[in-house]
């Protein structure tokens, strides 16, 4: 997933997690955020967070929500 975040500003992420086609809630969820590139490719710029710490919120059945507080020194782009 890629978002455009400004520095200073506010980024929403939604995630989905599905078992066979129907979406169903998972064991643990992280997130790792990284700027312009993917995951593995770059290194990590923020994270990682989790469910577990109550990082990130359940909005559903198999549904993820985290909202990043966009650190004000951060380049306006892609993060990923």
């Amino acid at each position: 997933m890629t978002v455009q975040a400004t520095a200073g500003g506010s980024a929403t992420l939604d995630a989905e997690f599905f078992v066979g086609g129907v979406l169903a809630d998972a064991d643990s969820v992280q997130l790792d955020i990284t700027y312009g590139g993917s995951v593995g490719l770059v290194p990590d710029y923020a994270g990682p967070y989790t469910l577990a710490a109550g990082q990130i919120t359940r909005t559903g059945t198999g549904l993820y929500a985290f909202t990043w507080q966009v650190p004000a020194g951060a380049q306006t782009g892609a993060y990923v």
